[in-house]
């Protein structure tokens, strides 16, 4: 094998794992969605795969809508549908 189809066959993979991550990640929210229930910080960012501080910087800069609970922040799972996974990650 070349190096060109050994690169090739390493990128096809990495790029194979990464949209089955990105449908797991869909699958989550839409069980979320199908739920009903709001999610906190954390879970919406476990369920995005990104950090809870890139969920925090999108509800702070309007980004991304969001509920307050008291003081507490809660999102909408159809929100989470609407994030960029490529921008979040």
């Amino acid at each position: 094998m070349s190096l060109d189809e050994a690169i090739a066959v390493a990128v096809a993979r990495a790029v194979s794992t990464e949209v089955r991550h990105i449908g797991e990640r869909l699958e989550r929210i839409e069980r979320a969605v199908g739920a009903g229930k709001l999610l906190s910080v954390r879970q919406a960012a476990s369920l995005c795969g990104c950090s809870e501080a890139t969920i925090r910087r999108q509800v702070a800069s309007g980004e991304m809508r969001y509920t307050r609970v008291g003081s507490l922040i809660r999102i909408d799972p159809s929100d989470l549908a609407a994030l960029n996974p490529e921008r979040a990650a």
